[in-house]
């Protein structure tokens, strides 16, 4: 089979697939499918806003018949087998992005479930592969992020610059949707991208308002964006010690 047949550029399983690959190519010393695996692997998990806000665009342009995206929204590569493919062959996969994806998961529901809950808004993981230490890595990032940016999440409020009622009472709406849609589990990251793109999928239930002013829908953009922006740039000050 062809190596691109193999490394496809939008598997969200490709870890897990290839680990028994993995596992034989460095048995065999065979350092250039190790390299070209890895390679592979490192690519979905962005180093910057910019990488993060395309592989999204990516994974959300799957093919819709897909009859396993029908029943499960996975768009997001699975960490859990990502984390075991780091720990075991290359230590510099190892990002606060990852754990932060990870943190983010339902640990209770497990990953080669058919269908979820109508209800359900966090995103799934192999937990049966990540080590105590892993999860208490992605337990404690999870906390100092929501922590740290609770606060600012909820302090939305904007009142119309051209005195438009109806556009605050639609900007305040707005507002609230973000706090909710973090208390049932959704990641501030993909929360903030459903609001940028106006994305309407499943895993947040979130809307934008229609009718807003445009001069108050550029500046919650702005505000969303900036929001975004230093989330992604503090994650390695939340997910710490990780090697």
């Amino acid at each position: 089979m062809h190596r691109n047949d193999i490394l496809t550029p939008d598997d969200p399983d490709l870890a897990f697939k290839l680990f028994e690959v993995l596992k034989l190519a460095d048995m065999l010393l065979i350092d250039s499918i190790k390299a070209a695996i890895i390679s592979r692997i490192r690519d979905d998990w962005p180093a910057t806003l910019k990488e993060y806000r395309e592989n999204r665009r990516v994974y959300r342009t799957k093919d819709p018949s897909d009859r396993e995206l029908k029943k499960i929204d996975r768009f997001t590569p699975e960490p859990a087998s990502v984390l075991r493919v780091a720990r075991q062959f290359d230590h510099t996969l190892l990002t606060p992005h990852l754990f932060y994806i990870l943190s983010f998961t339902d640990p209770l529901t497990p990953y080669d479930v058919t269908e979820l809950p109508h209800d359900q808004v966090m995103g799934l993981a192999r937990w049966d592969l990540v080590s105590s230490r892993d999860k208490g890595i992605a337990a404690a990032g999870r906390a100092r992020l929501l922590h740290r940016y609770t606060e600012q999440l909820l302090d939305q409020k904007k009142n119309c610059s051209s005195g438009i009622h109806a556009c605050s009472s639609r900007w305040h709406e707005l507002a609230k949707l973000v706090p909710l849609a973090l208390v049932e589990g959704s990641d501030p990251l993909s929360i903030l991208y459903a609001v940028l793109t106006r994305e309407n999928g499943s895993e947040h239930r979130m809307r934008f308002p229609q009718g807003i002013c445009e001069n108050c829908a550029q500046g919650w953009d702005r505000h969303i964006s900036a929001l975004q922006a230093s989330i992604f740039a503090d994650l390695s000050n939340f997910y710490i010690d990780l090697e």
